[in-house]
């Protein structure tokens, strides 16, 4: 099952388009009549997915560190629209937050389309992982957190036990919200 997705470009920074990332890809095999020069490949882009609602400090750090850790040529990010998670609006419009994302060191900004965008967490980062995936150019993802401790952040990646789903699911059911539940 492969997810397409309609991707709308809010933004990008510079020279970054199109015409680059298609370079970034393999070059197809050529014949011999065809030039024997290649594309230059890059070799990192780094896939962020996020919300910025707002930007802060926080995430400009984050950029720049997944820049800087991963050594990526470009920084794509997936940002949500005008509307976040939970369905929430935003505080500010997406090509405020796009250009602002833009300053603090992303090279393109792509939409989250709103289908994944409003969602619980894993909707969300499924939709975000997809887009970046189908672009067919991100070598790493980056995520920032508040704790630094990854045996700790490993520990609340692992799926939830079955008695774990039934308690939340009774939270849902009691009229609580998911981050609550």
């Amino acid at each position: 099952l492969r997810w397409v997705l309609p991707v709308s470009i809010i933004a990008r920074f510079g020279g970054f388009e199109k015409a680059k990332l298609a370079q970034t890809r393999l070059p197809a095999r050529q014949n011999a009549k065809q030039s024997t020069k290649e594309a230059p490949i890059l070799e990192k882009v780094c896939g962020v997915i996020c919300e910025y609602n707002p930007l802060h400090r926080g995430h400009a750090h984050h950029l720049e560190r997944a820049r800087a850790l991963t050594g990526a040529d470009f920084v794509v990010c997936a940002m949500s629209g005008p509307f976040v998670q939970r369905g929430e609006p935003a505080v500010l419009d997406k090509w405020t937050r796009a250009q602002a994302a833009l300053l603090a060191g992303a090279d393109l900004v792509l939409e989250l389309p709103a289908l994944f965008a409003v969602r619980a967490a894993p909707d969300f980062a499924f939709g975000g992982a997809a887009l970046l995936a189908g672009l067919g150019v991100v070598t790493h993802l980056s995520f920032g957190a508040e704790d630094a401790d990854l045996a700790h952040l490993t520990d609340l990646a692992a799926p939830e036990s079955a008695e774990e789903s039934a308690r939340i699911r009774a939270y849902l059911e009691g009229g609580h919200s998911h981050p609550q539940a």
